[in-house]
């Protein structure tokens, strides 16, 4: 057995020993398996090309594999670390499935052999070639949009594929210009899938799974820098031999695991600054930057992500995070996260994190600058062990508030230096500085998102215009049986359905009218003491009898709680109803109520349809936002509404195709009928990290 054939199997061990790690890591997730079935089409691969020396049979396997390699490839750049994957998904729906027919269908419709190309080879490393360029973009494009612990998190993976395809690139097209694919091509290939598979390892290593989520435009990247090197490597390396391409390849894959790295990135730039410029920053270049990069967002949470990027990038920071301030009652202030350059996998804080963040905040305050929050004199003013523990799991050393005129927005929260260097004076202005800049830019953006969801409120006098015509129509409805009442009331089938449709047209215009009176910009209450268990049995006795669907009740003692009784049965029905219309017959709701100081929680849960994760986060409680094909995207924004106007919050969690859990927590501290009239602010779900 030859050197090339031996590397080949070795190859092929190694890329099904990767493929069964990273599947048996999350079995259930798409991503996983996408990897999974690439990594092991990429092992029948040089499974192949190992024995195809001694029969014809393993040639047409490695041929096949390499039919099913594009598609596989394509899937897993477009899924891989986005926040949103099926957008992506859709955004390439046509190139998808064509990157997998096509080549699958040209091996099975028309004979060929990889050496010698006839039509069908030729139509075969087209696709192979065009499959491959895209995938090097979209790795690309993930890669520029990460930053900080999530690029080091994500690297390895993009190089390691990134390996694979350039080498397809290069192949394929050589193979298009000679018109044959020369034996040595097959070293190529195999040297590539032995380096991805090592930086594949690594990346497994240092995290598990590929669960990072990052926001990448779904666009095209026509100007990616991987498309122009493949581009050009087509019209200059007709002339270059296999061997010289196969130490270029390496040589180019190890200087960008260099270049890409964000110590040498911070090193190199600190020198540049140390020795060539006069200041430590370019501080025209960094200006220019932030200006040109947050001038045009409008969005907080984008423009939070764009923020915590550019300082970890300025700084050389990995962990970076900027911490928000809302005030939707006066019982507490709460910090929602904004935008992180770490991986945050859940929406609720861990209990006890709270305090810490809030310990945090009030360090600062006092202080004009940023501060050093490893320093022993911040220790000594209020900084105990514990919070210093948290301090340590959350990655936080450095810490400024974000401060617009008289406004306090929140706080930018910073992680030790990659090269473990201190913070010195320099640094310390420049981060105040980009602080108020952030500020006053976070401000303009929340104010224009006010502005927005004004226009909402004003877009439904548009739509009760739509619900006045209906409520006409039913009018009419009811005016010309009146008006044939006289003549037709002694007959039976005419009384039937007047009855009927008297019925059916009062349960319309109710449902209409309450409808109409969601967007008030505030909701008056009439607060009486009462017991919360009392009310659920008496929502959920109006509801046993509309549906075949099981009800498992758990209901603890609860403290009476002052509350207007008809709007919190209002929500308890929403979610009711919701529940029951998200399940078969044979569903199951489960209800649960607990005192949990200072609160009353009720929790509603299904095993129905479930939300995905993007309309969970970014549009259930929004106006007009809806699941349901008849809904009007409302019950919800009136619900929460509901709740805030009685001082307390609503949280969701759900699965698609699982079901959803809904929590209603409200406080068992007394509400004054001032308090329960003002208007209230929106909640916000926060994210944790894993």
């Amino acid at each position: 057995m030859t050197l090339q054939a031996i590397l080949a199997l070795m190859a092929a061990t190694l890329s099904l020993g990767v493929a069964i790690g990273g599947l048996a890591v999350a079995p259930r997730r798409l991503i996983h398996q996408t990897f999974a079935i690439a990594m092991t089409c990429l092992a029948l691969m040089q499974l192949g090309a190992g024995l195809s020396a001694q029969s014809m049979y393993w040639e047409r396997l490695q041929l096949l594999a390499s039919a099913g390699l594009p598609g596989l490839g394509l899937l897993f750049s477009v899924c891989f670390a986005r926040f949103n994957p099926g957008e992506h998904v859709r955004a390439w729906r046509w190139a998808i499935p064509i990157a997998f027919v096509l080549p699958l269908g040209l091996v099975a419709v028309q004979p060929m052999h990889l050496r010698l190309l006839n039509w069908a080879g030729y139509g075969f490393y087209l696709l192979t070639l065009g499959s491959a360029m895209a995938i090097l973009a979209e790795l690309e494009k993930t890669l520029r949009a990460s930053a900080g612990s999530i690029r080091a998190q994500i690297k390895f993976v993009v190089l390691g594929m990134g390996c694979v395809f350039a080498a397809q690139v290069y192949t394929a097209g050589q193979t298009l210009l000679l018109g044959t694919r020369p034996a040595s091509f097959m070293a190529i290939e195999t040297t590539a899938t032995i380096l991805a598979n090592v930086l594949i390892m690594a990346a497994l290593w240092r995290r598990r799974r590929f669960d990072v989520q990052l926001y990448v435009a779904r666009s095209f990247p026509r100007h990616a820098v991987s498309l122009k090197i493949a581009i050009l490597s087509l019209l200059l390396a007709s002339g270059l031999p296999p061997e010289g391409a196969l130490w270029g390849g390496g040589v180019l894959v190890l200087t960008l695991v260099v270049l890409i790295s964000d110590l040498v990135r911070y090193e190199s730039r600190r020198l540049l600054n140390r020795y060539v410029f006069r200041a430590r920053y370019d501080y025209r270049r960094i200006w220019s930057l932030y200006t040109q990069r947050m001038a045009s967002i409008i969005d907080p949470r984008e423009l939070c992500n764009v923020i915590a990027r550019l300082v970890s990038d300025t700084f050389g920071v990995p962990a970076v995070t900027v911490w928000l301030l809302h005030v939707p009652v006066e019982l507490q202030n709460q910090f929602v996260i904004g935008g992180s350059t770490v991986s945050w996998d859940r929406q609720i804080l861990p209990c006890g994190w709270e305090t810490t963040v809030h310990a945090l905040m009030a360090a600062m305050l006092p202080h004009t600058m940023p501060v050093d929050f490893a320093s022993p004199l911040r220790l000594r003013q209020g900084l105990h062990d514990g919070v210093r523990d948290d301090l340590q799991a959350i990655r936080i050393r450095y810490g400024t508030v974000l401060v617009s005129g008289q406004q306090i927005l929140g706080m930018i929260t910073l992680s030790d230096r990659l090269t473990r260097e201190p913070f010195v004076a320099e640094d310390f202005d420049l981060l105040k500085t980009i602080a108020d800049q952030a500020a006053a830019s976070l401000q303009n953006a929340q104010l224009s998102q006010h502005l927005l969801e004004i226009k909402q409120m004003d877009a439904f006098q548009t739509v009760s215009t739509f619900f006045v015509h209906d409520l006409k129509n039913l009018a009419a409805k009811l005016s010309l049986m009146v008006q044939n009442l006289p003549v037709h009331y002694d007959n039976p089938e005419f009384r039937d359905d007047m009855l009927h449709v008297i019925s059916k047209s009062v349960t319309k215009m109710n449902a209409m009218c309450s409808r109409l009176t969601l967007f008030t910009h505030t909701i008056e209450l009439h607060l009486t003491e009462t017991d919360l268990n009392v009310l659920i049995q008496d929502t959920v006795a109006e509801l046993e009898g509309t549906s075949s669907v099981q009800w498992h009740r758990e209901m603890l003692p609860l403290p009476p709680i002052q509350v207007d009784r008809e709007q919190i049965k209002k929500v308890i029905g929403n979610l009711l109803l919701n529940a029951i219309e998200a399940m078969d017959q044979d569903g199951e709701i489960r209800l649960a109520t607990a005192w949990v100081e200072p609160w009353v929680v009720v929790t509603v849960s299904d095993n129905g349809c479930g939300m995905s994760h993007e309309f969970l986060s970014e549009r259930l409680f929004e106006p007009f936002q809806t699941t349901k094909s008849q809904g009007l995207g409302i019950g919800m924004f009136h619900s929460k509404k509901i709740i805030e106007s009685h001082h307390g919050r609503i949280e969701a969690e759900s699965i698609a195709s699982k079901g959803s859990t809904f929590r209603v927590l409200l406080p068992v501290a007394c509400i004054t009928p001032e308090d329960a009239s003002a208007p209230t602010a929106p909640e916000v779900l926060l994210e944790t990290p894993q």
